[in-house]
């Protein structure tokens, strides 16, 4: 990866890659998800607030189909090759509910209503946001053969490369926006 500054008309290099499924191909899991939590400064003590827990923890007493532990969903970060913007949150968020075959509609519309109107600060999403939420609900209902990444275990799957993980789950790169860089 070339790193520069931007400033006006000057092209920059984001990715060497034509392919960047291909740059993290050699990746197992586990490296995958230690590269993404230095990569981009994560600790486990990162604050998420209440309403957020309220409707995206698995423990919570209201969790949403797709409600995975923070663990799991910086896995699916990894899967799906995201990074850690708010459009990216948007993306892994919908993909990962709209992998649950009992997702109703209702949830849909609340998730949307939340994450608009009642997150906070960083955590809330623009419109633009909640479009990408939804079209990633509507990707995920339409993969074939899509496992509900709410039910899989990262655990058993740390010792496996991406590629593998991705194609035993039934994960469509192919259809997906790659927006998680190697560090190089």
């Amino acid at each position: 990866m070339e790193s520069t500054n931007l400033t006006l008309n000057e092209p920059v290099t984001v990715l060497e890659s034509v392919d960047p499924w291909l740059e993290d191909g050699h990746l197992t899991v586990e490296e995958a998800y230690t590269r993404y939590m230095k990569m981009y400064d994560i600790t486990p003590d990162t604050h998420i607030p209440w309403i957020v827990r309220l409707i995206e923890n698995p423990a919570s007493p209201l969790p949403l189909s797709g409600a995975v532990t923070l663990y799991h969903h910086d896995i699916i970060h990894c899967l799906l090759g995201r990074g850690l913007t708010n459009a990216d949150e948007a993306f892994v968020i919908g993909f990962t509910m709209g992998s649950v075959p009992s997702l109703k509609k209702i949830e849909v519309a609340w998730f949307r209503f939340a994450s608009r109107y009642l997150y906070p600060g960083k955590f809330r999403l623009t419109k633009m946001e909640v479009n990408i939420f939804l079209e990633a609900v509507r990707l995920a209902k339409a993969t074939n053969g899509l496992h509900s990444l709410e039910d899989f275990n990262p655990h058993q799957y740390l010792k496996m490369s991406l590629p593998e993980v991705r194609q035993m789950l039934g994960i469509p790169v192919q259809h997906l926006t790659y927006t998680m860089f190697p560090d190089k």
